[in-house]
């Protein structure tokens, strides 16, 4: 590993911008289980990103081949996510391409900031997931621990300024998916308080 304390802030901080516009933690469950799981949808497409920076022995080609694997394969529809929820995390993605091909010079480097920048990324995720389904889903215990994974995290590379600010976008990510699923549930109770339900029946 050739990174230095300052390239790793910097991959490190990127990686949450990005693990924040995957699509949120979602509650799973199966009948047989009682304890609440969470999982992030399409998790398979994040997860094979690092695999195309290794196609390829050329450092410069496989960088290529990176930016087109992505910008091919995360658009495209899947269960359960519709294509323009990955367009952020996508556009993003390829912002950070760009500052990193312009302000490294071997291409050898930039493929392997990125190789760590999508990795932690998913860590990111997995970690969120594993945290919430230990909690039981519960909310502020789950927090509580993200804050000081975080901080663990930053504080050694002498970014615990941006602590708050991480955490308070994991915050909103999370409570995205638990705010979707709430909206949902409360627009079925009003149609069947309007008599929505009985209307339908009816046909």
């Amino acid at each position: 590993m050739q990174i230095n304390s300052e390239d790793l802030k910097k991959i490190v901080t990127w990686s949450y911008e990005l693990t924040v516009l995957m699509p949120s933690p979602k509650e799973y469950n199966k009948k047989e289980e009682d304890r609440k799981k969470f999982v992030i949808d399409s998790r398979s497409k994040f997860k094979s990103l690092p695999e195309a920076l290794r196609q390829m022995d050329d450092a410069a080609a496989s960088i290529t081949h990176f930016v087109k694997t992505a910008a091919y394969f995360l658009p495209r529809k899947d269960a359960g996510v519709k294509p323009e929820q990955m367009l952020p995390f996508l556009q993003r993605l390829l912002e950070q391409v760009g500052e990193l091909n312009s302000t490294i010079e071997k291409p050898e480097m930039v493929r392997e900031h990125l190789m760590y920048l999508i990795g932690y990324a998913n860590w990111n995720a997995d970690a969120v997931c594993v945290i919430l389904t230990a909690n039981n889903g519960d909310f502020n215990k789950s927090s509580e621990v993200i804050r000081k994974m975080v901080k663990a995290e930053l504080r050694v590379l002498g970014a615990e300024d941006q602590v708050n600010d991480i955490c308070s976008r994991v915050e909103k990510w999370v409570k995205r998916e638990d705010s979707s699923r709430q909206g949902g549930n409360q627009n079925r109770e009003r149609n069947y308080n309007r008599g929505g339900y009985q209307q339908r029946r009816g046909y």
